[in-house]
């Protein structure tokens, strides 16, 4: 079986934007655990994965709901002009056409 049930990790998985963004994280990350600034380097490659693993994705995970916050705003205060429009415009096209 070639395919691992991690293959998934490696797919579309979220990446730091440059090599500068991904040392700042893994520095304040180091920091964070209270490493020496010599010891966390040996540890690097599995630093970066727990980062990505984990504090990317609950990053991502905060942009998207906030996201989908704004559309639920967006969309009541939509349907509350809504509700209130369309009763008026029936009430003026029934007045037009009556009179």
């Amino acid at each position: 079986m070639s395919d691992s049930i991690y293959s998934f990790e490696n797919q579309g998985r979220r990446k730091f934007p440059g090599r500068e963004a991904e040392d700042g994280a893994l520095a304040e990350f180091a920091q964070r655990l209270g490493f020496a600034s010599a010891h966390y380097m040996e540890h690097r490659t599995m630093l970066v994965n727990f980062i990505l693993s984990y504090h990317k994705t609950m990053s991502r995970y905060n942009e998207l709901r906030d996201r989908e916050n704004r559309w639920r705003i967006l969309f009541t205060g939509i349907s509350l002009i809504l509700l209130m429009a369309i009763p008026l415009i029936i009430f003026h096209i029934g007045e037009a056409s009556a009179g």
